[in-house]
Parts: structure tokens; C-alpha cells; sequence
């Protein structure tokens, strides 16, 4: 063979490899598109079901910020209130505090009810809800109780009759004799009770009303009038300004004054803003009270200085200013949790357009179990997650995309 010179069979096999190696480039590139193009267009599946699934679970919660200034550091009695827009759903209304803890609260004729420690200067709470939902109201553990004529808590019990506050009984003492205190009423008065206050409404416009973990009563009328108050005569002294023991039979003092305690080894006082008032010692230790609209009883061990910082809480009120809401917006996982509970076959024909899914989110599972025999898609699609006290996690949804 001379030297250049190639065969014409060398040239025939070289064809035949070349066209085999096209031809499998070719096929092999035929196999590869298509399940190439069906798996983004799964994946691509898998993100448009993740949206449809954020924007079915997603919701607002409104954190409005609550400044309460006091000046003394105390349990305070606070009721704000609050008009919320029509579309506001008020079972969702709920109070918490800056450490981010929510507290025993109540929403009632328009006013936000709740009784938190406050400390001299300011304190910082937040009002929470939402809008357009349908949530089951909160429920509390509490230590106030209201049922037939009585109402209750750890500290005192309280028993209510047409004429008014039949009895007190302060830490198993009986701190009321006779008819008790005569508010001038002559109606059975109607109850409103929640986990943290409870109020004896009469129909003639006085309204007594009762707190969680606190030894005050509240009384307020829309009218002045003559309220009694039959003390027992085991409490010996009394205080208007000076320390004096109760003497002997008849009129004690009359005076205008804002504070009055009747105390011996325990203690009740009676607070108001200008009260004309005047203590007798007749069958029972009788303070009576002239022209009022509203005062405070209140319940102590010891003697009269044991009430003095209430005294002041009631005199000078703290005062409270609701702040423009802001809004914490992302998933919940409450709704996701219910969603779930759906029927699986409509939020597949609903969400995901027909093709078989899992979603995992931290503890939460949504859909049925992945196949381990068929081509599953995984996605992550990262969310905020907004929990019923506004606070935020960013976390994502696991999602896994299949066709049965």
C-alpha cells in the first residue's frame, strides 16, 4: 500500500461509525427532551400550587400599640375604648404585652378590658385582631367566677340583692352586717361576665362591677344618690385624714373627703373624688354617703396605709392612648392546619390543577404520603408565617408534586 492511501472498506466503516454515533447522540438527545421539559413543567406546577396555596392562607393581623402611663406601680383595672370598623371580626380582639405574652382580656360594649401589673411611668401593651375571619372567642384561665347572685374571685366573695351588695367576705372574713351596702336599687341586677370582669347591671342605672385577682369594687351610676354601708363592728378605727378609733355611740365625723377606712385586723375603704360622707356607730359601723355618682370599695389586710396606693390609683387614674395599628401580614398555620382538613380530592382539583401534592412545614402536613415509585418534584418556596400574636418566622413550604 502506498503511503496515503486509504481502502475503500476503511472509508465504508468509518461512514457506518459515524453515522451510529449520530444516530445515538440523536436518540439519546430524543429520550432527554421530554422528560426534561415534563419535569420543569411539573416543577413550574409545583410553584404556581405553592401560590395558589400562600394566597388561601395568608392573613393580616393588626398589632395596635397601647401606652398606659401610671403613677404608681400597681395591679391596674383598665377599660379603653376601642370603635372597631364593621369588617373587624371581635372575637379576635385579644391583648398582649411587651414581652410578648398574651394577657387575660375581654372585649365588651366597645371597650377593651384588661387588668395587667403596671409600673410607675410607662407601659407598653398591644391590641391584636383581625379582619374578615371567623375565629372561636379566647378562652382564659381565671380565678373570677359569676354565677346566681354571687361573684367571685381568689380574694373575695361578693353577693348581690335587689337592694344592692348583701354581703363581702374578704379572706373568709365577713367584712358587711345587716343589709349590707343599700345602693338604693330595687331590681335584680343583670350579669356580663368574662374572664376578667364581671358587672351587676340595675335597671335603675347603677352598675357595680368586680375584677380578676383584685379586691375593688367599682360602683358608678348615671344619677347621684345615698348609698349606706353596714360595716361590721369587729373593724375599731378609722382613718379621714388622721388616725382616730371608732368612740362611742352616734355620729363619728362628716366631712367632705376622699378617702375613708374602717380597718381592725383587716380593713375596708371607701375612695371617690370630694366625698361627703359621714361614719356612724349605731347597730353597725354606718358610712354613709350624700349626693355620688361614683366611688370604690376596697378590700385590705391591715390597716388604713395597706390601701393607700389604691387610694392613689383611683384618684389619679393612669391614662391610655391607643396608637395607629400596624399591619403583620404573611401565612398562618391555623389555616393551614384547616385547609387540611378540607377534602383532599377539591383543594387538588381546586389548587393544584389536578395533580397529586405534599406540603411540610415545620410540624405541619398537608396532602397524602409521597410515592416512592413514582417521579416526585420537590420545591421549597420560602414564606412569612404571622402567628395570632403578630409575631413573624420566616420559614417554607416543602412542597412535593407528583402524577398519580
Amino acid at each position: 500500500m502506498k503511503k496515503g492511501f486509504v481502502a475503500l472498506d476503511e472509508i465504508i466503516g468509518l461512514v457506518i461509525f459515524l453515522m451510529i454515533v449520530s444516530v445515538s447522540f440523536y436518540y439519546l438527545s430524543y429520550i432527554s427532551k421530554p422528560q426534561e421539559t415534563f419535569s420543569s413543567v411539573l416543577k413550574q406546577e409545583a410553584f404556581d400550587f405553592a401560590e395558589n396555596i400562600e394566597g388561601n392562607i395568608t392573613w393580616t393581623v393588626y398589632r395596635m400599640p397601647v401606652i398606659v402611663t401610671s403613677g404608681n406601680t400597681s395591679k391596674a383595672t383598665i377599660e379603653k375604648k376601642f370603635y372597631p370598623s364593621q369588617n373587624v371580626d371581635v372575637n379576635s380582639i385579644i391583648v398582649k404585652n411587651e414581652n410578648k405574652t398574651e394577657i387575660n382580656s375581654s372585649f365588651d360594649d366597645n371597650t377593651i378590658i384588661f387588668t395587667p401589673n403596671v409600673v410607675q411611668g410607662k407601659n407598653n401593651y398591644f391590641v391584636l385582631y383581625t379582619k374578615d375571619t371567623a375565629l372561636d372567642s379566647r378562652t382564659y384561665a381565671t380565678d373570677l367566677n359569676a354565677f346566681g347572685v354571687w361573684v367571685n374571685n381568689s380574694l373575695m366573695n361578693v353577693s348581690f340583692a335587689t337592694t344592692g351588695i348583701s354581703k363581702i367576705e374578704f379572706n373568709g372574713l365577713s367584712v358587711l352586717q345587716g343589709v349590707g351596702a343599700n345602693l338604693t336599687t330595687s331590681s335584680v341586677p343583670d350579669l356580663t361576665s368574662s374572664a376578667v370582669r364581671a358587672k351587676r347591671a340595675y335597671d335603675n342605672g347603677i352598675d357595680v362591677k368586680i375584677y380578676n385577682n383584685n379586691s375593688k369594687i367599682i360602683v358608678t351610676s348615671n344619677h347621684t344618690f345615698n348609698p349606706v354601708i353596714y360595716i361590721t363592728k369587729t373593724f375599731t378605727n378609722q382613718y379621714n385624714g388622721s388616725v382616730n378609733p371608732i368612740s362611742s355611740a352616734g355620729l363619728q365625723f362628716n366631712s367632705v373627703v376622699d378617702f375613708l377606712d374602717i380597718y381592725g385586723v383587716k380593713g375596708i375603704s371607701v375612695i371617690g373624688n370630694n366625698l361627703n360622707v359621714s361614719l356612724y356607730n349605731n347597730t353597725y359601723n354606718e358610712v354613709r354617703l350624700y349626693n355620688v355618682t361614683d366611688f370604690e370599695i376596697y378590700l385590705h389586710d391591715g390597716d388604713y396605709t395597706n390601701a393607700l396606693t389604691e387610694k392613689d390609683m383611683y384618684l389619679n387614674p393612669h391614662e391610655s392612648t391607643l396608637l395607629i395599628p400596624e399591619e403583620v401580614t404573611g401565612i398562618s398555620l391555623d389555616r393551614l392546619t384547616n385547609l387540611n382538613g378540607a377534602n383532599y380530592k377539591l383543594i387538588k382539583e381546586t389548587f393544584s390543577n389536578g395533580i397529586d401534592f405534599n406540603i411540610t412545614t415545620g410540624n405541619t402536613t398537608m396532602g397524602i404520603e409521597r410515592p416512592i415509585d413514582v417521579g416526585v418534584v420537590v420545591v421549597k418556596y420560602p414564606v412569612l408565617v404571622v402567628d395570632r400574636l403578630a409575631e413573624t418566622n420566616n420559614s417554607e413550604l416543602d412542597i412535593a408534586v407528583w402524577i398519580g
